[in-house]
């Protein structure tokens, strides 16, 4: 069983009032600051924590398991959730799933609506529901007072009757698990909610950080968010046979030293740093570039034997040289191809841009605020009027710097568009 998304909703979040994200393997995210790429971002953390199995209150605020924080809240809480003048939001998604040996997708559409009460009260559902070939798995409506009074919302779900399950909790979590069925579901129906919360459960939202890459790890460990255990993750992938070849070959291409190989060198109590080895020199992970850092991270996120389902990336541009930004678009098109991962960046380098193919543009969106309106939209940029074009004769790269999308945005109410250059 496999699941992809295809369509990101938004109503009433954060900075978006209505506004859709079409997904492919690779989706790039770029514009100006405060367009709303790190909202973006945040909505994913949302049906993230909703796979964790996270209630609204710790998807909002933050979660500490055994006295060690290991989920921060969403930025803003409860009282920057929701749009200007909104005491509400929805979040939807809609899907591909694919069942085992079968080729043609099931569409999947899954939805919920917060409810943001203030003064005190905590977050609540107002709606959620999960449709299969739009024919209902489950639905829950909050009728406003019952809801206020017993802190519960009804449920229809297959079979079941008088089935309430708790307000402050996503009903996605709660089938299977606290809601007490009196007929059981039938199995493919909790096959797909299954399927859906552990995909949502197994994001990824890596934000490298060269200085937690530089610290020493115990084989073994996983790469953090931040790239932490570095060294133990790239030496699982560098002990397999085949995946090291491909390791090297990227390594190689990304920097201009006499690369031979990897050393992984252990400390006083077995902890293990990454070198990178040339016919005369040695680079330690102490020692390494920011760039070089972040590409071998990138390299420790994609390669690894049991890659993510979904993994949202933060500039990972930013401290490699523009002459090797190519091989960070490469990288991230193949392995989405290849792996089936889904991988969304957002960037601020017309260079990343420069170097995608034409099927991973049909990807790309731009974050677009008109100025002095709050709402943020979403334009995929192969669908701004005469933008193609455009691509074909002077390529994306001087159309980006010269802030043209944004510009066709601006003149494009009802007008067609009339510009022979970018500059």
């Amino acid at each position: 069983m496999k699941i992809q998304l295809k369509k990101l909703r938004l109503e009433n979040f954060k900075s978006f009032e209505q506004a859709e994200l079409m997904l492919g393997p690779l989706t790039v995210l770029l514009g100006a600051n405060a367009t709303g790429k790190s909202n973006i971002r945040e909505a994913f953390r949302f049906l993230h924590g909703v796979g964790l199995g996270y209630s609204l209150a710790d998807i909002f605020g933050e979660k500490s398991v055994g006295g060690e924080k290991v989920w921060d809240g969403i930025r803003g809480g409860t009282q920057e959730a929701a749009f200007t003048g909104h005491s509400q939001f929805q979040i939807g998604l809609e899907i591909n799933y694919y069942q085992e040996e079968e080729l043609n997708p099931i569409p999947l559409t899954y939805q919920v609506q917060i409810q943001l009460l203030g003064n005190g009260h905590p977050p609540r559902i107002a709606s959620e529901s999960l449709t299969r070939n739009r024919q209902l798995i489950f639905k829950a409506t909050a009728a406003a007072l019952p809801a206020m009074l017993t802190g519960h919302i009804p449920v229809e779900l297959y079979g079941n009757q008088d089935i309430m399950a708790e307000l402050g909790q996503p009903i996605l979590n709660q089938i299977g698990r606290k809601l007490k069925l009196s007929e059981p579901l039938p199995l493919q129906q909790q096959q797909i909610i299954d399927a859906l919360r552990d995909y949502l459960a197994e994001m990824r939202f890596v934000e490298l950080s060269p200085a937690k890459m530089r610290v020493p790890s115990f084989p073994g460990q996983s790469l953090g968010d931040q790239g932490e255990n570095l060294s133990s993750a790239l030496k699982t992938i560098y002990d397999d046979p085949q995946l090291k070849a491909v390791l090297m070959s990227w390594v190689e291409e990304l920097t201009p030293m006499d690369l031979i190989d990897l050393d992984f060198p252990t400390d006083q109590i077995g902890r293990i740093l990454v070198s990178l080895i040339e016919t005369n020199r040695r680079t330690s992970a102490y020692s390494a570039s920011d760039g070089t850092l972040r590409f071998l991270g990138l390299l420790a996120a994609l390669l690894n034997p049991e890659p993510a389902t979904f993994y949202y990336f933060e500039e990972l541009e930013n401290g490699v040289h523009p002459t090797r930004i190519y091989l960070i678009s490469q990288l991230l098109e193949r392995q989405a191809e290849e792996t089936g991962v889904q991988v969304v960046v957002n960037t601020h380098s017309p260079y990343l841009l420069n170097f995608l193919s034409r099927h991973a543009l049909n990807h790309a969106a731009l974050l677009y605020r008109p100025e002095k309106e709050a709402s943020c939209s979403i334009h995929p940029i192969a669908q701004i009027p005469d933008a193609q074009r455009l691509m074909d004769e002077q390529g994306i790269l001087r159309l980006y710097e010269s802030g043209w999308f944004e510009d066709a945005l601006f003149f494009a109410n009802g007008q067609e568009i009339e510009r022979e250059t970018a500059g």
